[in-house]
């Protein structure tokens, strides 16, 4: 560190600014002192048999969520704290139930609610870890293959629109099922893209064309429908509309600055955006009617139910390296084996 660097954390530090948010959730171990800044997910009140009262919080940041246990400030606290506050916690790690959690600490300031400008916001934003601009690249790669006039143009007024670009880069795929970080949507559409690009050599009969299209476009809603506020949450819009109308609506709004863009085309390309999801009960509006939408269904689950089994396994991992099992996941609904 610069001398420079360091006479500004000594200054910060005698005005009594903390700039340090202490540990990560995934970093945390049994028996750590706990001084550090987290989201408020949830908050819950309960009693002892004995009329006690306390609080339950689900807290997180970048790298996961954890259960802190307050026991002795609870009600005051419960008072302060609201749902998707960020607060700086002192306590302990502890087990329980075979789970890590922290014990909030017995003080009159074990739990500070934070303004704006006392913690860095990116705490609470996950990142890629795939170099983004060269994801970018393999995908504007496949982009230039792409040999229909009318879906090349089409393609070419999102991705060479520089600000489109730019959020279609940073954008997450998710709150926290799968690729849910910054980048994540590209991750997960180069993922998708190429898995397609190899299935149509399996099915010539399927235009490639439009396979790989649909692919790029089916999640292109989620630049609306997520955005960053301590973390990922949904959009107004997101939650009327959702991301296959907004993605519908998108492509549609392109399509119809296109003079002679083929009906035949149009048509299947929206069906695939609105029939990705596979079922209705899913979010679908309408199932998946040509080999095209069947594929791109699939392979979207694919690599959705994918990154969840390597994310399990290696969470596991962190907490156990000889465990078997992953704990009960309520998105695939199942346990996972990890060897």
């Amino acid at each position: 560190m610069k001398l420079r660097d360091q006479l500004s954390e000594n200054i910060k530090s005698q005005l009594g600014f903390q700039e340090s948010g202490g540990k990560f959730i995934e970093e945390l171990q049994e028996d750590d002192v706990v001084d550090g800044i987290y989201k408020v997910v949830s908050k819950r009140v309960f009693e002892t048999h004995e009329h006690k009262k306390y609080l339950i919080l689900t807290l997180a940041d970048k790298t996961g969520s954890i259960r802190a246990v307050d026991w002795y400030n609870a009600s005051n606290n419960a008072v302060r704290v609201k749902s998707g506050n960020i607060i700086r916690v002192k306590g302990k790690a502890t087990i329980y139930n075979d789970n890590l959690q922290i014990t909030i600490a017995n003080r009159q300031d074990s739990i500070t609610v934070l303004n704006k400008e006392e913690y860095d916001a990116n705490r609470f934003i996950p990142t890629t870890k795939r170099d983004v601009n060269a994801m970018m690249k393999e995908l504007k790669g496949i982009i230039e293959e792409v040999k229909d006039d009318d879906m090349h143009r089409l393609l070419d007024m999102f991705f060479q629109d520089d600000d489109f670009v730019e959020r279609f880069k940073s954008a997450p795929a998710a709150i926290n099922v799968h690729h849910a970080y910054k980048g994540g949507l590209l991750e997960h559409t180069l993922n998708v893209t190429k898995i397609c690009e190899d299935m149509s050599k399996y099915y010539p009969s399927v235009n490639k064309d439009l396979l790989i299209t649909g692919a790029i476009f089916h999640d292109i809603g989620k630049i609306e429908e997520y955005a960053f506020k301590d973390g990922i949450v949904k959009t107004d819009t997101g939650e009327m509309l959702g991301h296959v109308a907004i993605g519908w609506h998108m492509v549609k709004k392109k399509i119809e600055e296109i003079p002679g863009f083929n009906e035949d085309i149009r048509l299947k390309l929206e069906h695939m955006i609105l029939s990705h999801h596979g079922e209705m009960e899913w979010g679908s509006p309408v199932l998946p009617k040509i080999p095209e939408a069947l594929i791109l269904h699939f392979v979207d689950n694919l690599d959705s139910k994918m990154w969840q089994f390597k994310y399990l396994k290696d969470k596991k991992k962190q907490d156990d390296e000889e465990a078997l099992w992953s704990d009960y996941d309520k998105y695939l609904d199942r346990r996972v084996y990890l060897r």
